[in-house]
């Protein structure tokens, strides 16, 4: 099942993460995906391995600043949603190659975007929340999650209209939120949503493998409200050591 919810979790809890995260769907077919390379010097690749998983092979000088190169598998949705995948492995090609899941208003390298992507083992850059508020404008870090560069490492995206929240799991299950933004510049309601692979050098392609790969609509809380847990226990990124979490549902505005 692609329903992710951790053990420690109440029935109320149950009911507001069905509320929140909507209808769970089936993984999608690799025929419904669209895969491109946009603004790399050398071209990539996307392939079904045929055990649920997909190769995506990225070049590209970095997703940042005003404009990306990177491998892009992708496909239309529109409404409010979220995409799950787990990273499974990702070559090193530099300490800030990246692999993820991402939502672009369009395909140019300049689009508005926001994604959360992991990076290599041994970088120890961690797992960042990025968005790019205006098209052509700069890129901002929404803050990371440390996941001590481990794989196999879950990333996902929630969007509700132009708001979007980031989250990343070392399991599928107990899921950590990194943070939330809305963008300046209004996105339409049909997106590009999918996985995306830069290099971080464009003279050379990283191969990252891909699982559990869901884009799940239906209904969720509506944009500035996001749902979390709270406290510390088992969280690498904020440390120490808590009894107990619970489930809220909160507002940053």
């Amino acid at each position: 099942s692609s329903m992710t919810l951790s053990r420690s979790c109440s029935t109320a809890r149950l009911a507001l993460a069905a509320l929140v995260l909507g209808v769970f769907a089936a993984p999608p077919a690799f025929a419904a995906w669209d895969s491109l390379d946009i603004n790399c010097g050398v071209a990539g690749s996307s392939t079904d391995n045929g055990d649920g998983s997909f190769t995506v092979v990225g070049g590209g000088a970095d997703i940042w600043d005003v404009s990306d190169g990177f491998r892009y598998m992708y496909q239309q949705m529109s409404g409010n949603f979220r995409i799950t995948a787990r990273v499974v492995s990702q070559d090193f090609t530099d300490g800030w190659a990246k692999a993820g899941v991402m939502v672009r208003q369009d395909l140019t390298g300049g689009s508005i975007n926001a994604n959360t992507v992991a990076t290599p083992s041994g970088s120890n850059n961690q797992i960042p929340f990025q968005y790019r508020d205006t098209p052509g404008g700069a890129t901002a870090g929404g803050g990371n999650f440390n996941n001590n560069n481990t794989f196999p490492y879950w990333v996902r995206l929630v969007r509700v209209g132009s708001n979007f929240v980031s989250y990343a799991s070392a399991d599928g299950t107990d899921w950590r939120f990194i943070n939330s933004h809305t963008l300046t510049t209004t996105m339409t309601d049909t997106v590009y949503a999918g996985l995306c692979v830069t290099a971080h050098n464009d003279g050379l392609t990283s191969s990252v493998v891909f699982d559990n790969i869901t884009i799940d609509s239906g209904t969720v809380l509506p944009a500035p409200w996001y749902d979390m847990d709270t406290g510390t226990e088992e969280n690498p990124q904020w440390g120490g050591s808590a009894r107990s979490r619970r489930r809220i549902a909160s507002s940053n505005s």
